[in-house]
Protein backbone atom coordinates (compact mmCIF):
# COMPACT_ATOMS: atom_id res chain seq x y z
CA UNK A 1 0.00 0.00 0.00
CA UNK A 2 1.20 3.16 -1.22
CA UNK A 3 1.64 6.13 1.72
CA UNK A 4 0.20 9.50 1.07
CA UNK A 5 1.93 12.95 2.99
CA UNK A 6 0.90 15.46 4.78
CA UNK A 7 2.89 18.40 3.66
CA UNK A 8 3.19 21.53 6.42
CA UNK A 9 4.55 24.39 7.33
CA UNK A 10 4.84 26.66 10.84
CA UNK A 11 5.60 29.98 10.65
CA UNK A 12 7.19 31.90 14.05
CA UNK A 13 6.06 35.61 14.46
CA UNK A 14 6.22 37.95 17.28
CA UNK A 15 6.12 35.23 19.63
CA UNK A 16 3.15 33.41 18.04
CA UNK A 17 3.51 30.20 15.97
CA UNK A 18 1.09 29.83 13.15
CA UNK A 19 0.65 26.06 11.31
CA UNK A 20 -0.95 25.58 8.14
CA UNK A 21 -0.91 22.70 5.41
CA UNK A 22 0.03 23.22 2.13
CA UNK A 23 -0.12 21.18 -1.62
CA UNK A 24 3.22 19.08 -2.52
CA UNK A 25 4.01 21.51 -4.91
CA UNK A 26 3.69 24.55 -3.09
CA UNK A 27 5.67 23.03 -0.20
CA UNK A 28 8.46 22.19 -2.70
CA UNK A 29 8.38 25.61 -3.96
CA UNK A 30 9.05 27.15 -0.65
CA UNK A 31 11.44 24.94 0.38
CA UNK A 32 13.39 25.65 -2.61
CA UNK A 33 13.04 29.22 -2.20
CA UNK A 34 14.17 29.09 1.24
CA UNK A 35 16.74 26.85 0.63
CA UNK A 36 17.77 29.07 -2.39
CA UNK A 37 20.82 30.40 -3.30
CA UNK A 38 22.07 34.56 -2.88
CA UNK A 39 23.67 36.58 -4.87
CA UNK A 40 25.25 39.09 -4.52
CA UNK A 41 25.46 42.03 -7.27
CA UNK A 42 27.42 45.08 -6.83
CA UNK A 43 28.20 43.84 -3.27
CA UNK A 44 24.98 45.28 -1.97
CA UNK A 45 22.20 43.64 -3.94
CA UNK A 46 21.05 40.47 -2.98
CA UNK A 47 19.64 37.88 -5.67
CA UNK A 48 18.05 34.97 -4.14
CA UNK A 49 17.07 31.73 -6.73
CA UNK A 50 15.32 28.98 -5.74
CA UNK A 51 17.17 25.70 -5.66
CA UNK A 52 14.79 22.76 -6.61
CA UNK A 53 17.74 20.35 -5.97
CA UNK A 54 18.26 20.52 -2.65
CA UNK A 55 14.61 20.78 -2.00
CA UNK A 56 14.11 17.41 -3.61
CA UNK A 57 16.68 16.12 -1.52
CA UNK A 58 15.42 17.06 1.49
CA UNK A 59 11.85 16.23 0.97
CA UNK A 60 13.09 12.86 0.22
CA UNK A 61 14.60 12.87 3.47
CA UNK A 62 11.75 13.98 5.27
CA UNK A 63 10.00 11.51 4.06
CA UNK A 64 12.33 8.50 6.21
CA UNK A 65 10.75 7.49 9.37
CA UNK A 66 11.45 9.26 12.45
CA UNK A 67 12.92 12.76 10.41
CA UNK A 68 11.45 15.86 12.12
CA UNK A 69 11.71 18.27 9.53
CA UNK A 70 13.62 21.17 8.83
CA UNK A 71 14.10 24.44 10.58
CA UNK A 72 14.96 27.58 9.02
CA UNK A 73 15.04 31.26 10.14
CA UNK A 74 11.15 31.68 11.11
CA UNK A 75 9.94 28.61 9.35
CA UNK A 76 9.44 25.11 10.30
CA UNK A 77 8.85 22.03 7.31
CA UNK A 78 7.91 19.12 8.28
CA UNK A 79 5.72 16.29 6.19
CA UNK A 80 3.56 13.51 8.07
CA UNK A 81 2.07 10.28 6.85
CA UNK A 82 -1.53 10.60 6.80
CA UNK A 83 -1.67 8.50 10.58
CA UNK A 84 1.05 10.39 12.02
CA UNK A 85 -0.48 13.43 11.23
CA UNK A 86 -4.11 12.07 12.25
CA UNK A 87 -2.14 11.40 15.93
CA UNK A 88 -0.20 14.49 16.27
CA UNK A 89 -2.43 16.95 15.33
CA UNK A 90 -5.17 16.61 18.33
CA UNK A 91 -5.92 20.04 18.81
CA UNK A 92 -6.62 20.95 15.02
CA UNK A 93 -3.91 23.13 14.91
CA UNK A 94 -3.60 23.20 11.33
CA UNK A 95 -5.11 25.24 8.48
CA UNK A 96 -5.45 24.58 4.93
CA UNK A 97 -3.45 27.16 3.06
CA UNK A 98 -4.25 27.79 -0.86
CA UNK A 99 -2.19 31.07 -1.20
CA UNK A 100 0.88 32.16 -2.26
CA UNK A 101 3.75 30.74 -0.10
CA UNK A 102 5.98 33.55 -0.37
CA UNK A 103 2.90 35.84 1.24
CA UNK A 104 3.92 33.21 4.61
Amino acid sequence: MRKTYVYTISIFRNGKTKRYILTKDKFRDSLAVELGDTDYVGGWCGITTANYGKADYRIKEMKKPNNLGLLCTNKSYRIFDTEEFERYNKNNEYVLYLGDTCDL
